[in-house]
């Protein structure tokens, strides 16, 4: 799998037996259906996140991205309250955070309740 971002390679992690896909240069990360609020429940889950908030940032500019799973193209979500974005696939309901993002998303409430709407 090839990042939707960077279109680097895409390495496979494992925290406490959850399995998401991560960034070998930008280090956004990949996340299945449900796997990111599986992985927001387990304690200590936000090391995974081992990129920079800065360089996340950086990538925020990109917006027409595709699902690297399905290729459709991919809807940005935003998190008003946290200035938090994200892109999201209507097909197969994965979601692509940027480095920095799982940390912020872990702690925040708000998008928990905004992709409840897509189970």
């Amino acid at each position: 799998m090839h990042c939707p971002k960077c279109s680097h390679i895409m390495a496979q992690i494992t925290y406490e037996s959850i399995t998401v896909d991560r960034c070998t240069n930008c280090r956004g990360m990949w996340f299945d259906h449900l796997e990111a609020e599986k992985l927001k429940r387990v304690r200590g889950s936000e090391k995974i996140d081992s990129g920079l908030s800065r360089t996340g940032e950086s990538y925020d500019t990109i917006k027409d991205i595709a699902c690297p799973r399905c290729s459709v193209p991919m809807t940005q979500a935003e998190d008003p309250g946290k200035e938090l974005s994200y892109e999201t696939c209507s097909k197969c309901r994965g979601i692509f955070l940027d480095a920095g993002e799982f940390k912020e998303f872990k702690h925040d409430k708000s998008i928990l309740d905004f992709l409840k709407k897509f189970l």
